[in-house]
């Protein structure tokens, strides 16, 4: 899975029902030894939850929309979850990037 692009998805419930609702199911989903964090398209990197105020983030890779969608769509279908996806890069990318690109100015 090495072409899978890096994302950074900060998510949100609408309203405490919709997260309590959520968390009764991610007991069960972390308890079965979280099925749908790895797959073919789709690599879990990390989850961290701040539930005081009904949100969190996860950052991880996947190979386009689709595999993100399949990530992500039962939990905002179900509980309304609200999802800003956005596209990120590691060290050894930003560096060569930016390499080129100052290459390229001079």
């Amino acid at each position: 899975m090495s072409d899978l692009q890096f994302y950074v998805v900060n998510f949100s419930f609408p309203d405490i029902e919709n997260q309590l609702a959520a968390y009764k199911q991610f007991i069960e989903y972390a308890e079965g030894g979280y099925p749908d964090d790895n797959f073919e398209g789709f690599e879990m990197f990390a989850r961290l939850h701040m539930p005081q105020n009904g949100s969190g983030v996860v950052i991880c890779r996947a190979s386009g929309s689709s595999a993100l969608f399949k990530h992500f769509a039962p939990w905002r279908a179900q509980f309304g979850m609200e999802l800003d996806i956005e596209p990120a890069m590691g060290c050894d990318e930003a560096v060569a990037m930016h390499k080129a690109l100052f290459a390229e100015a001079e």
